[in-house]
């Protein structure tokens, strides 16, 4: 007989490449906390478990020459997680522009599915201190439903892993589940109507798994006719020292 689970692993993470500090290197950081001292963001979770612990993972820089910056972080209100004693910066030309935080890892609970969270920096008045987010990741444990158009489940094997019979529910009529694990040959999941707008399926879940969804063709989307492209003739293109390609909102960067 197979075993059974509702579950899988919700994973959402936050990054925005919005200013590349410094102007130098590859790394690009986020929101800045110069002229605004506080972020909030929000996100909810599909098939909520309140009994699961939520695992929080954050990542921050900062630049201040006076003292040492600090970030707070908050869920639903209540502090997870401090990025303390950032270092400052020296005044020298050798360095460094900004100092980045190690990523800090923290479970917390909740009481619904609505995360709220808040990030607060604390710099050095009158020194210039400014602080970047950098990212956050949210994981946890939460039940199987169909949560929209397109899904992604995550799920790991039971005790020692073997054929698992899922159940999703709040399931679309029209859904089509495959196994994604190999994203050169995906098998599609024969689903089977378990009543009240549940679907199963079952899977040989030997190691960490991945599926994805969709509830109706249209959401796919279709390649467009737009015309024929010219011959570039790259070859006859005269020698250059470098070239650079560059998305658009890169170019001073790059320049």
């Amino acid at each position: 007989f197979p075993s059974h689970d509702n579950c899988h692993v919700f994973c959402y993470a936050y990054e925005r490449d919005l200013v590349n500090p410094g102007r130098t290197g590859r790394v690009f950081l986020g929101e800045s906390f110069e002229r605004q001292p506080s972020y909030n963001f929000s996100l909810a979770v599909p098939g909520f478990d309140a009994n699961q612990p939520i695992r929080f993972r954050s990542s921050v820089a900062a630049r201040s020459f006076l003292s040492a910056t600090s970030f707070d972080v908050s869920l639903n209100g209540n502090k997870i997680i401090t990025h303390g004693n950032i270092p400052r910066v020296g005044t020298d030309y050798e360095s460094p522009y900004y100092m980045p935080a190690e990523s800090v890892k923290s479970d917390a609970y909740s009481t619904g599915a609505q995360l709220n969270v808040t990030y607060t920096f604390s710099g050095s008045t009158g020194g210039g201190a400014n602080g970047w987010l950098d990212f956050f990741e949210v994981t946890t444990r939460a039940n199987l439903t169909w949560y929209a158009n397109q899904v992604v489940y995550r799920v790991f094997p039971q005790g020692t892993g073997g054929i698992t019979q899922y159940t999703i529910v709040s399931a679309n009529a029209n859904m089509r589940l495959f196994n994604v694990n190999d994203p050169t040959s995906l098998t599609e999941f024969t689903l089977s109507d378990a009543g009240g707008g549940n679907i199963t399926f079952t899977n040989n879940t030997t190691s960490f798994s991945e599926f994805a969804g969709y509830s109706s063709a249209n959401v796919l989307g279709a390649p467009i006719f737009v015309g024929k492209v010219a011959n570039q003739n790259l070859h006859n293109l005269p020698l250059s020292d470098g070239i650079y390609i560059t998305h658009p909102m890169f170019y001073n960067e790059a320049v």
